[in-house]
């Protein structure tokens, strides 16, 4: 078996539904993946199909079925030629063979997911039957048929949709078994409707419960999103086409959470990336706790540290679309920082003040101007800063075209005195970047119209027995 980087968790094979189809062969090469990354054995399960005419007898089903096998087997090996693989031949899905399946599995992967329409369960399908039969988590890789536009904006990522119902912790706690295995980080989106709106401070409490009762550990980067909006909107929004999405079935049963019309569905129906499903009974399937281990083997996340470079352009437009800046000056030897409403008029800077310390410490002076910001929606961060001098319009023409532009003082008090910071000419007079935040970030909206707020969240408890 190759070198595996697992962390130590539920021990089952993973089983993968073969069927000879192209669909089929992802399902196989997903599986593979999955399988080295736990280090456990890959179960290549072949269900014979039924004779297609009268005549047809059963030695060309068998003989069908072993073609099948030997090359999802091959299928596996290419991925990963030291994986531990079975081919499983079965006759149908009461077989004694599926049923021993059935108590073993950590992880049951299926293919012909796509967009469009859940087909890997669609009723009276064998795939539907297996989805039935197995209570470990179902893996559904989505049949891409081309690349996202959204693809690689941000590292790959285990995004966990929770709702408020007993399914939430097996969702988060195999989602954080999912990215430490990954070494990816972790993010959990939890979104409200209008009318449950006003509780927003409990719920955003309840998911910092949550996410300290399943004992994400402190190595793996995990962000929190609480959100008003529409559940469905809320996930998609924030999934690319390089992560995988956890959700959970409600109710009895597998598929019963899995109708039409249910959170789970549509977003299955409108997805673009893996999805892993979960019940109520998938993590406690197991003997081995939802998240025990975790913290065991501190893992190497992948989580690219280097910013992307702004622009000029990128970083006027930053300018432009930032309300406030911060003014960073010497004052008698000493530097401060004074927060301004400011526009952009061409290429530079232009704010309003009054006769005292802000005014006599930048006027003629080298000042620094800076503007930042942070995207709750994808979890990106910005800054841009700008270095150059201070001057304060005195012409009349330029003061006429100065009073012209939108920067009405916001305290109310008189502001008569206009300051323009042109930057310093050649590069590195403006610049920015731009990443990705990872590590405890709720985001979090005081009311529908207020916009967003983010705070740390709470540190990971473990769990004690």
């Amino acid at each position: 078996m190759s070198e595996s980087t697992h962390v130590d968790g539920p021990g089952g094979p993973v089983v993968v539904g073969c069927d000879g189809s192209w669909p089929g062969a992802q399902a196989v090469i997903v599986a593979a993946a999955a399988a080295q990354r736990r280090g456990t054995p890959l179960k290549l399960l072949v269900i014979e199909r039924p004779p297609e005419t009268a005549t047809e007898s059963r030695d060309a089903a068998v003989e069908h079925a072993r073609y099948v096998g030997e090359t999802a087997r091959m299928q596996a090996l290419s991925a990963d030629p030291g994986i531990d693989t079975e081919v499983v031949l079965a006759t149908d899905i009461h077989d004694a063979r599926v049923e021993q399946l059935t108590r073993q599995a950590g992880l049951l992967v299926l293919g012909s997911y796509g967009a469009g329409g859940q087909v890997a369960l669609s009723l009276g399908s064998m795939s539907e039957a297996l989805a039935r039969a197995f209570a470990c988590p179902l893996l559904l890789p989505h049949a891409r048929v081309g690349e996202s536009l959204r693809a690689g904006t941000r590292p790959p990522t285990v995004v966990a949709a929770v709702s408020r119902n007993e399914s939430a912790h097996h969702v988060v706690a195999a989602a954080a078994r999912e990215a430490a295995e990954r070494h990816v980080p972790l993010l959990i989106v939890h979104a409200l409707s209008m009318q449950d709106a006003a509780e927003f401070a409990s719920e955003q409490d309840w998911v910092a419960t949550l996410v300290a009762a399943v004992g994400v550990p402190a190595w793996l980067p995990h962000r929190t999103v609480v959100t008003v909006a529409d559940p469905v909107a809320a996930v998609l929004d924030r999934v690319e086409s390089d992560d995988l999405l956890v959700v959970a079935t409600r109710g009895e049963g597998r598929l019963a959470g899995l109708v039409s019309g249910s959170v789970t569905r549509a977003l299955l129906d409108a997805g673009q990336c893996d999805v892993l499903v979960v019940d109520h009974g998938s993590v406690s399937h197991s003997a081995v706790g939802p998240t025990s281990g975790l913290a065991s083997e501190p893992a190497q996340v992948n989580i690219p540290n280097a910013a992307v470079t702004l622009s000029a352009t990128e970083c006027w437009s930053f300018l432009r679309g930032a309300a406030v800046g911060r003014l960073g000056v010497s004052v008698d030897g000493r530097q401060d920082i004074f927060p301004v409403n400011h526009v952009v008029s061409r290429e530079s800077v232009v704010f309003r003040t009054a006769q005292g310390s802000k005014l006599d410490a930048c006027v003629n002076q080298p000042v620094a101007f800076e503007v930042d910001g942070f995207d709750t929606a994808t979890g990106d961060a910005w800054s841009v800063v700008v270095k150059g001098t201070a001057r304060e319009l005195q012409g009349r023409d330029e003061i006429i075209r100065a009073l012209r532009l939108p920067i009405a003082p916001w305290p109310g008090d008189p502001k008569p005195r206009i300051v323009q910071i042109d930057p310093y000419p050649g590069p590195g007079a403006v610049t920015g970047r731009r990443f990705h935040v990872f590590g405890g970030l709720t985001a979090m909206s005081s009311s529908a119209a207020e916009g967003w707020l983010s705070v740390p969240s709470p540190g990971p408890v473990p769990i004690h027995p």
